[in-house]
């Protein structure tokens, strides 16, 4: 059996120095872009929160957002975390705070107050969906560049 040399040189000099820099740099990489994503996923929240009224507090209030008492805008934050050697997790929404009518003004329900029905803001659920979108792209665009 013939023996196989590869012959190409990689930057670095070392096939193992390469891709341990490859990995070493994804891994930083994919570190900052959770932690700006969990970062801008409170922001988007908030700008959700604050821009998006019941018909009830826009109508008879004037209201632009859902803020009366600012606690449900004030617990919306972010956290990032290693749990080990490449395994970060992120979280954003209400991660210190999580008030029962939080949750009735995010998905709609029954006002226990009026007795009628609160529509859904989708406050956590649409800056979910915008911001799992854009680190989907960022990781692959960064991972196929580092």
């Amino acid at each position: 059996m013939a023996k196989v040399t590869i012959s190409k040189k990689f930057p670095g000099g070392d096939l193992g120095e390469w891709v341990r820099g490859k990995i070493d740099r994804i891994e930083s990489g994919n570190r900052e872009l959770l932690e700006l994503s969990v970062q801008a996923g409170s922001e988007l929240t908030k700008g959700h929160i604050a821009s998006r009224p019941t018909a009830w507090m826009a109508a008879i209030k004037g209201k632009t957002g859902r803020i009366e008492t600012e606690r449900m805008l004030d617990a919306v934050g972010f956290r990032s975390a290693s749990v080990a050697q490449y395994d970060w997790r992120g979280a954003f929404g209400w991660v210190s705070e999580k008030r029962p009518y939080f949750l009735v003004q995010e998905g709609g329900g029954k006002n226990t107050f009026t007795g009628g029905y609160i529509e859904p803001m989708y406050a956590l659920s649409d800056a979910s969906a915008e911001i799992w979108d854009d680190l989907k792209f960022m990781l692959e665009e960064h991972v196929r560049n580092a």
